[in-house]
C-alpha cells in the first residue's frame, strides 16, 4: 500500500467478510468488531494513519447479488425479508459510495457490472478524501 500511495493517495480500505466472534459485544457499528479492529491495527502498523477503513460485514446478499443479477437496492424493493436482513450491509455501501462520491446513477451501473462479471471492480475517482 506504501507503494501504491507515492502515485495515488485516494485510498479507501474496505474490511470485507466481518463477522461478529463469540466475544463481540457491540450492536450496529462494525468498527467495534474485533475482526475490524484487528485490520485497522494491521494496517496503522504497516503504513500509519490516514487511510479510510470501512467495515463491511459479511453476508448471503453477495451471493444472491450473483444469482440474481440485481443490486442490493433492488433485492430489499422485491423482497421484505431480503430489505430487513440487508439493511445493514446496504447501509455499508451506501457509507463506501458516499466516501468516494459516487451518485446514484454509478451506483446503479457498478453494481450491475459486478453482478454481470462476478467480479469487484476498482473504480478511479477524483473526488480528495
Amino acid at each position: 500500500m506504501a507503494q501504491i500511495q507515492e502515485y495515488n493517495q485516494n485510498i479507501i480500505v474496505v474490511a470485507t467478510k466481518l463477522q461478529k466472534q463469540k466475544h463481540d459485544t457491540f450492536k450496529d457499528n462494525w468498527k467495534e468488531s474485533e475482526d475490524f479492529k484487528n485490520i485497522e491495527k494491521a494496517l496503522k502498523n504497516k503504513v500509519g494513519e490516514g487511510i479510510p477503513i470501512l467495515p463491511l460485514k459479511f453476508s448471503k446478499a453477495f451471493d444472491n447479488i450473483f444469482e440474481e443479477q440485481k443490486s442490493i437496492k433492488q433485492l430489499m424493493e422485491n423482497n421484505p425479508l431480503a430489505r430487513f436482513n440487508y439493511r445493514e450491509v446496504n447501509k455499508q455501501f451506501d457509507e463506501l459510495y458516499n466516501l468516494i462520491g459516487i451518485s446514484s446513477w454509478a451506483k446503479k451501473i457498478l453494481i450491475a457490472f459486478k453482478s454481470k462479471t462476478k467480479r469487484f471492480c476498482l473504480i478511479h475517482h477524483r473526488k480528495r478524501f
